[in-house]
This record gives structure tokens, C-alpha cells and sequence, in this order.
């Protein structure tokens, strides 16, 4: 979906392309459901989803790095907004852990409710394979889009 989104050459639609296909890629069971839950409330469970947050945030920044090194396009900035879309679902998610904010409980709410939309879950191990594979699906498309952009 990021590559559909890099396509319109539009970055405010870029953005919100992106945004939905999060959303969309969150209904596939992956297995982190219960990332965290082995750990009891406190500095710990805090200092864990920091430390997630930010491997997060590393990896979409390596990755956006990766396509502006490699697959050099004319609107780096449909790019940025792309990626920023698809990675804002997490960082509001994240930010609901610290901020007891009315919307954000509520965005919570309905972001976990694509998690849990075919209310299967599978283990994380198996998570990770699914991810796997449609990360790399997913980037072979971004690929052949962005090279015939």
C-alpha cells in the first residue's frame, strides 16, 4: 500500500494511503498482541515499550534511508509522507502508553480492534514469519513500483 501511495505523487494523499494500509496490514494476525504482557507494570514495562518504540522508529528510518540511497526518486517528500503514514498508527499507539489522554484511549481502542478483527492470534514466532514475508512482498512491489515511477 506504501507503494500505491508513492505512485500519486500527491504527498497528502501519500500520507493517508499509507495511513489506512496500516490499518489494513493490522488485521493480519502477526503475533505481537501480547508483546509486553510478561512484564509487570512499572519503570520496566515503561523502559520495554521505549526501547520497542525506538528499534521501531530505527527500522522505518534505515528502511526510508535504504529507498533514498537506492531507488532515487523525483518527490522524496511523498516518500517521507508515506512512510511517516505508515508509521503513525505505532507512534500514537506508543504515545497512549505514557499520556493518559482522552483520543488517544480512544484511538487505542480502535487500533487494537484491527488486531484483533479475525479475533485469531497465532504466536509470536509464527508472527514474525507472516511478517517476514510480507515485508518482503511488500518491498518487492515498492520496488517495481518506484522503478517504473
Amino acid at each position: 500500500m506504501t507503494a500505491l501511495a508513492i505512485t500519486t505523487q500527491n504527498p497528502l494523499l501519500a500520507f493517508f494511503i499509507a495511513f489506512a494500509s496500516h490499518f489494513l496490514l493490522d488485521m493480519i494476525p502477526h503475533g505481537d498482541e501480547h508483546l509486553g504482557d510478561h512484564i509487570s507494570e512499572g519503570k520496566a514495562r515503561t523502559f520495554f515499550y521505549i526501547k520497542l518504540g525506538i528499534f521501531d522508529l530505527a527500522f522505518v528510518l534505515a528502511e526510508f534511508v535504504f529507498f533514498v540511497l537506492f531507488f532515487p526518486t523525483e518527490n522524496y517528500f511523498v516518500l517521507g509522507a508515506a512512510f511517516f503514514g505508515a508509521v503513525l498508527p505505532d507512534i500514537l499507539q506508543g504515545l497512549s502508553f505514557f499520556f493518559d489522554h482522552s483520543l488517544l484511549i480512544k484511538y487505542t481502542h480502535w487500533h487494537n480492534r484491527a488486531h484483533a478483527f479475525f479475533k485469531k492470534q497465532i504466536s509470536f514466532r509464527y508472527g514474525a514469519m507472516v511478517q517476514i514475508v510480507t515485508f518482503f512482498a511488500a518491498h518487492i512491489i515498492f520496488i517495481k513500483v518506484i522503478s517504473v515511477s
